[in-house]
């Protein structure tokens, strides 16, 4: 029984090596500096939608949505100065809603996404293949992504690639 049992987990560890991809971080937006001359890192929104305003608690401008990318070259008291990707406009967001320069997890099949990081912890959703989550950490084997607004706990191991965090 006990020979079975470490069998299939193998078994399960050797198919979960296909679930997903770990897209690292970029660093600065290569293509953003050719295009602008300006040093920029790329960002991403993590809740479902964030006010752009003119100037740091300034006059709203804009919202940005869930998963919406910009570029910031600035983070000064809570505020990410936020430049649209292309170049068009640019104001202030809070920098609590964003993820500055992050990795993405890509899911490849259908993936479960926990509570928590724990064996035991209960299941909050199921993605669809294809999808790309921003990774807001990695611990104990979990990354723990973004889930417009919420967050939750995938196990690291159905993995292929590191976050590799500077």
């Amino acid at each position: 029984m006990k020979r079975t049992l470490i069998m299939w987990l193998t078994l399960v560890t050797l198919a979960a090596g296909a679930l997903a991809e770990v897209i690292p971080p970029e660093g600065t937006d290569a293509d953003f500096l050719e295009f602008t001359g300006i040093q920029a890192r790329s960002a991403v929104v993590l809740c479902q939608s964030l006010s752009v305003c003119g100037e740091r608690e300034g006059q709203v401008i804009d919202t940005l949505r869930f998963g919406d990318p910009f570029v910031t070259d600035e983070e000064r008291d809570g505020w990410t100065h936020c430049i649209y990707a292309d170049g068009s406009r640019s104001g202030w967001v809070r920098s609590d809603y964003v993820l500055v320069d992050p990795a993405y997890y890509v899911t490849e099949t259908q993936t479960a996404v926990y509570a928590y990081g724990d064996a035991d912890a209960p299941r909050v959703g199921l993605l669809d293949g294809g999808e790309k989550l921003p990774i807001i950490a990695e611990q104990n084997g979990y990354f723990v992504v973004s889930l417009r607004g919420a967050s939750g706990w995938i196990p690291a191991a159905g993995a292929q690639g590191e976050p590799e965090r500077e």
